[in-house]
């Protein structure tokens, strides 16, 4: 984790640490944690499978996974040569427009956690998100709970701007 800190001297990692460890204990698993890419990272992937916190990140593409060939791979060739499961016109909230949007999901594992883990990709004009996710991911409704789940953070960044 990086070692941040602020003015006063308390070590920021540390503070966010804690909030997570009390946000763990007072809701458990009633609560769905959404991250952006700065929370990428074995670091804090391991914390959050430590807490046993469910969540939903959004990765980098170059960063490495493991698929279920066992092949350490790119989140970007994780989806390669699968169809989407399914597809629905989405507000861009950049472009002021809907966008087709596909989405589709495969098991995957960090190498620095034994924990099995899906990535959600979601496919529309541009760059891919890909979601990292620990709640399983078997179908095309599965996979759309995660991409809205994610995109209400994104409601919520643009409501609430620090």
């Amino acid at each position: 984790m990086v070692d941040e800190k602020r003015r006063d001297g308390i070590n920021t990692e540390r503070r966010k640490k804690k909030i997570l460890e009390k946000l763990a204990f007072l809701w458990g698993k009633s609560a769905i944690h959404v991250f952006d890419r700065g929370y990428a990272g074995a670091p804090w992937l391991k914390i959050l499978i430590a807490y046993s916190i469910q969540f939903v990140i959004r990765w980098k593409k170059k960063h490495l996974f493991y698929n279920a060939k066992g092949e350490k791979l790119p989140l970007s060739q994780m989806g390669r040569g699968k169809r989407s499961w399914g597809h629905k016109l989405l507000w861009d909230f950049k472009k002021h427009a809907y966008v087709k949007t596909g989405v589709v999901a495969v098991p995957v594992w960090h190498g620095e956690t034994e924990k099995p883990l899906w990535v959600v990709i979601v496919r529309q004009k541009g760059e891919p998100w890909y979601l990292i996710t620990d709640i399983p991911i078997e179908t095309e409704e599965q996979a759309w709970n995660i991409v809205f789940i994610y995109r209400r953070r994104w409601k919520i960044e643009t409501c609430f701007p620090l």
